[in-house]
């Protein structure tokens, strides 16, 4: 074995303690980041979760609405033909021909 210096060897062995140390550093960074990413994953799989559950909750909203407006849709159809029934029966009460009540929906303003 060849032969070296007492300062070689303490510098050796400080180098090797530096990196050792370093070594270390490193590790427990690796560990901090390892258990930041299981808890960004968690973080990320509970907002998943979120969206999920507010995108089925939008989801019966709007079947719920389209639901409502097709119901208003008929009240309004119906409430339409009472009123052009109405309106027919008014006509025919106060005498008017289909001439004239063409001419009353044009505008015209009747003598009558």
């Amino acid at each position: 074995m060849p032969w070296t210096s007492r300062r070689a060897q303490a510098e050796t062995a400080a180098a090797m303690t530096r990196m050792r140390d370093r070594v270390r550093e490193l590790e427990a960074e690796l560990a901090e980041q390892g258990r930041a990413a299981g808890r960004l994953a968690r973080r990320t799989e509970l907002a998943e979760n979120a969206v999920d559950s507010t995108s089925a909750v939008i989801r019966v909203a709007h079947r719920t609405l389209r639901e409502e407006n097709v119901r208003l849709r008929a009240v309004v159809d119906r409430q339409a033909t009472t009123i052009r029934g109405l309106n027919s029966q008014l006509d025919n009460a106060l005498g008017y021909t289909a001439e004239e009540i063409a001419m009353l929906d044009a505008g015209a303003v009747t003598t009558r």
